[in-house]
């Protein structure tokens, strides 16, 4: 019945008053395009980075792995329709089939990022607020599992629209770029875009202050110590040998050994040997190498973050007023539609940067994918 009806009335998209020519968009294409393709090739090298080193893989990365697939289904299905959206005649979006999986590419696949940054977003707040959780129990697993809950979140709202877009006659769908039902979509879209992107964008850099806060304590806290520990060196104090520290713990002198409750073997002949030495040097090192990758981690979703905030403020503002005007059943004002679509053309210079946020905040990554290509 629905192809019945759109072979008979052939609905034509409109162009809500676009400014730019076919050919305007046609350079802009030529530029954008190849900047879109390099992308897509580093992400797919990041990708098979982590497969040739399992070692890289752990309960935060694997968010970085799953960004890599998502943007790599943006650079192969997203962006080939968004770029021929404006160039391309649009007959080809007047059947339903096509039209709901134009549909289903141009609004999920986005909004899947975004839902995603989300989850990165929640796995630095939960590694501030529980430490210790954090680095004790939180797992692979685990980090999938919140992947998987944002996509069936996702998918659990934005399903039933596009089934009723797909049943619903062209005719009374202003082409394939509206909808029937635009009440339902700008709810559908508040639960899985806006909400999502404002606790993203509003809390984190309320994390951020939070962070340096706690870094600024902590650096306060060495400086005290080191104080502390520089005042009590330059105190004359008696020097105990081991002949005297003997006598003094057992009454008795000669060659002896005494075991102290510390976990070290006193020897009177002048050598010790601590027992809890090595496991506190190894307990150090692993704080260490734990803070490390915490900044790492942190700079990371700093720079992500900020990037797509960027990006999403470039295209929240042609995307509000399409929802005005589909609400009001009238047509956006003059050049929105050029708006968007270069909004849509700006998210492909963000793909190009984003995997140098990856490599440039990850040294372990960075030497393994130098070593990919052999460049080091």
């Amino acid at each position: 019945m629905n192809s019945s009806i759109s072979n008979t009335t052939r609905i034509a998209v409109q162009n809500p008053l676009s400014c730019f020519s076919v050919t305007a968009y046609k350079i802009i294409t030529g530029i954008t395009t190849p900047l879109s393709l390099i992308g897509d090739c580093i992400f797919l090298a990041i990708f098979v980075t982590f497969l040739r080193r399992p070692s890289l893989i752990t309960h935060f990365t694997v968010h970085i792995m799953t960004l890599c697939v998502i943007n790599l289904l943006n650079g192969l299905a997203y962006w080939p329709l968004a770029i021929a959206r404006p160039i391309a005649t649009s007959e080809w979006l007047n059947s339903p089939f096509p039209c709901a999986v134009f549909q289903y590419m141009i609004w999920v696949l986005p909004i899947m990022t975004m839902m995603q940054d989300l989850v990165v977003c929640g796995d630095r707040w939960v590694a501030f607020l529980a430490p210790i959780w954090y680095h004790s129990h939180k797992s692979i697993k685990l980090s999938l599992c919140a992947t998987l809950i944002v996509a069936v979140w996702l998918h659990a709202w934005y399903l039933p629209l596009n089934v009723l877009n797909y049943i619903t006659p062209m005719a009374l769908r202003q082409g394939c770029d509206g909808t029937a039902y635009p009440t339902f979509r700008n709810v559908v879209f508040t639960a899985v875009c806006y909400i999502p992107e404002s606790l993203t964008f509003v809390s984190y850099p309320f994390l951020i202050i939070m962070l340096w806060k706690r870094r600024d304590r902590r650096s306060r806290l060495r400086h005290g110590r080191v104080e502390c520990i520089t005042a009590a060196a330059t105190v004359s104090r008696p020097v105990m040998t081991t002949a005297t520290l003997t006598t003094a713990l057992t009454g008795k002198s000669g060659p002896t050994t005494v075991r102290l409750d510390l976990g070290s073997t006193i020897s009177t002949d002048g050598s010790i040997m601590s027992v809890r030495g090595a496991g506190l040097r190894r307990e150090a090192t692993r704080r260490k190498s734990l803070a490390q990758t915490e900044r790492s981690n942190n700079r990371l979703a700093m720079g992500l973050l900020f990037l797509k905030l960027i990006a999403v403020l470039f295209i929240m503002v042609p995307t509000v007023m399409f929802s005005v005007a589909a609400i009001n059943r009238r047509l956006p004002p003059s050049c929105t539609w050029d708006a968007f679509h270069l909004a849509e053309h700006f998210l492909a210079v963000t793909q190009l940067v984003e995997p140098f946020v990856y490599l440039l905040t990850m040294r372990d990554l960075r030497v393994e994918f130098l070593l990919l290509f052999r460049f080091n």
